[in-house]
């Protein structure tokens, strides 16, 4: 059986409700947080079919292709990816600074992403954080989640 200790919570009434919050202004590529990883965080992506969302995750847990001919069940590993899975792994806060942050603005370009949604998951005052800073603006909260809206247009902000 899988460790379920701090596993990301799957859809409750009250959630259930501030999902439905989520599609006015959601834009068509969206990055949500947690990350799936370990096939029990797969929570986004019920929340995103219970609210009855139609938008791109740049994120998914799915059997995805690779360059070389295999396959994975997640995406492959980005500056982006392991940053998140750092935070979101309970290993601490994270702020990214020189390289390493200029890696993570240019996967947020490719990937296309519009906004970012930062929702129930261990970790959270960590994730809320290292976006925060990336964005160098507060996020909209929204029914229990946190968003940051139109992050293809503002961008990653420099490091202060």
């Amino acid at each position: 059986m899988a460790d379920t200790a701090g596993a990301t919570p799957v859809v409750r009434p009250s959630l259930r409700a501030s999902l439905r919050s989520w599609r006015t202004g959601i834009a068509a590529a969206v990055l949500i947080a947690p990350l799936p990883g370990n096939g029990i965080e797969a929570a986004p992506m019920l929340w995103a079919a219970v609210a009855g969302h139609g938008v791109k995750m740049a994120e998914a847990f799915a059997l995805i292709p690779l360059p070389d001919g295999r396959t994975s069940a997640v995406d492959p590993a980005t500056a982006l990816t392991d940053a998140m899975h750092y935070v979101q792994d309970g290993r601490g806060g994270l702020v990214a600074r020189g390289a390493a942050r200029d890696r993570i603005a240019a996967d947020i370009r490719a990937a296309d992403i519009h906004d970012v949604i930062v929702g129930p998951m261990g970790a959270r005052t960590e994730m809320v954080a290292f976006f925060r800073d990336l964005f160098g603006r507060p996020p909209e909260s929204v029914g229990g989640v946190e968003i940051w809206r139109d992050v293809n247009v503002a961008g990653v902000v420099p490091a202060t």
